[in-house]
């Protein structure tokens, strides 16, 4: 009898590319009992995932949560152990493993509008000193190529420097600035 266990689903860390140790088993004895184990198929699997042993490897350089939407951020993989009998046919077994790729935030933010300088502020934007509490004195965009919450910008004014006054500003969380003292 020939049996194969698996974990049912394993979630990608990639601080490593070990994946998942298979636990396999053949009642057999001797060499009835040896077995070679790979991914046998998947979807666009066979370059990203390999058996080492009864371990389950990737190249974490190749797996990119980013395409996979379409698919649900899952790969699923088919396993086959192989035993090697000294005569007659192999028996096989297969199991079905389904990782879970995890979003890694790895794109900064990109301002598109209004332009930065080298030491990323803008210095393009100045109001005159009698400029009305209320009024609209930049309007701010930038975007993210990661998906997910990931490519979500969110806008904060972490310091504001005037020549001689104290000046405030009010973020709408749409990169809209209004000055409020």
């Amino acid at each position: 009898m020939f049996i194969l266990r698996t974990l049912p689903a394993y979630v990608i860390i990639f601080a490593d590319t070990s994946l998942l140790d298979l636990i396999c088993t053949d009642d057999d004895d001797g060499n009835n009992a040896l077995f070679d184990v790979t991914v046998a198929d998947g979807d666009d699997t066979l370059t990203k995932f390999k058996m080492s042993g009864q371990q389950l490897q990737t190249d974490v350089n190749l797996v990119d949560y980013d395409s996979l939407e379409t698919s649900g951020y899952l790969y699923t993989l088919v396993i086959t152990a192989v035993d090697t009998p000294d005569q007659g046919e192999a028996n096989t077994g297969t199991a079905i493993v389904k990782v879970t790729v995890k979003p890694e935030n790895e794109f900064d933010p990109v301002w598109t509008s209004p332009a930065v300088d080298g030491s990323g502020n803008f210095n393009s934007i100045t109001i005159n000193e009698d400029t009305e509490i209320g009024t609209v004195v930049a309007t701010f965009a930038a975007t993210d190529d990661d998906s997910g919450n990931d490519g979500d910008v969110t806008y904060s004014i972490s310091d504001v420097i005037a020549g001689t006054s104290s000046v405030a500003f009010h973020s709408s969380g749409t990169g809209v600035r209004e000055r409020v003292s």
